[in-house]
């Protein structure tokens, strides 16, 4: 039996070498990661009706919602034109961080087909995630720009809001994908995270100020508890833009608080991704 000694050259590919949190080979994998965020984009408007414009519709309406309720209805919220955008600039950030950990929670489940067939950095699921909800919070803020605009009231205000959009993005992105990704890594251990996350995000929003402003509240240990969040200071940044009478400024001076605690949620959700990502294909 003749065997042949001229085989053919091996090629070995090993993972880029890797940070405690995954973002070194996150940064190698970008393609992918626009892949990604591509092919969701071009799946949600595919075929659809409204498109676009059902992004600028849903924080809209809802915001609408909300002061014909409790500012016409019930009398218990800011009046006017102002009062509209109050109530938008909480929905605004509010969707961005819902929509964010929904998708997060559930990338890695929904992409497990592809997580057991072939290797890449799991993390680029919820990134992804963040990725295309920071898509929507791009169309929201361009709207609050134009109403900031057509508002003879607040237009004076317009440069402190283009200041402050950016950094509430970044804080709130970054709160999300920390808590996305944690919720993502243990949806995977245990299934039963998806029916509690309605429940968890129903919770939040009410300890978040997207109805009302911190300083109405008459608990000191609940407003304490609730500045805490940084999406409290993100949203009362934005609105401090709009009505600077009533609401009480937020400097980039108070930034040091919420950036730090939204900085140490990033990084421990990635952390805890990553620790876990390895035995994501065993458990799909």
């Amino acid at each position: 039996m003749h065997t042949d000694n001229n085989q053919l050259p091996e090629t070995r590919y090993s993972p880029v070498r890797k940070s405690g949190f995954g973002l070194i080979e996150l940064w190698h994998y970008r393609h992918l990661l626009y892949y990604f965020v591509w092919r969701e984009l071009k799946i949600r408007y595919r075929q659809t009706f409204l498109g676009v414009l059902w992004t600028i519709l849903q924080p809209t309406l809802m915001a609408l919602l909300i002061y014909a309720i409790l500012s016409k209805g019930l009398n218990t919220g800011p009046q006017g034109w102002q009062g509209a955008l109050f109530y938008y600039c909480g929905m605004i950030v509010w969707q961005l961080f819902s929509q964010t950990v929904n998708l997060a929670t559930n990338a890695v489940i929904q992409q497990a087909p592809i997580v057991r067939k072939i290797y890449f950095p799991r993390l680029i699921l919820p990134c992804s995630s963040a990725l295309l909800a920071s898509a929507d919070f791009l169309i929201h803020a361009t709207l609050l720009c134009i109403l900031m605009i057509f508002n003879h009231n607040t237009a004076s205000d317009f440069p402190k809001l283009l200041a402050s959009l950016p950094v509430v993005y970044i804080v709130t992105i970054l709160v999300a994908t920390g808590t996305g990704s944690w919720l993502s890594a243990l949806n995977v251990t245990y299934r039963d995270v998806r029916y509690a996350l309605p429940f968890f995000i129903q919770c939040l929003f009410f300890l978040t100020p997207v109805l009302y402003i911190n300083s109405a509240l008459q608990n000191n240990l609940l407003m304490y508890i609730i500045d805490l969040n940084p999406l409290s200071w993100c949203i009362q940044r934005l609105r401090s833009s709009i009505m600077p009478s009533e609401i009480e400024e937020y400097w980039f001076a108070s930034f040091a608080i919420p950036g730090l605690l939204s900085l140490l949620i990033f990084l421990a959700g990635l952390r805890i991704f990553h620790s876990r990502e390895r035995k994501f294909a065993d458990m799909l």
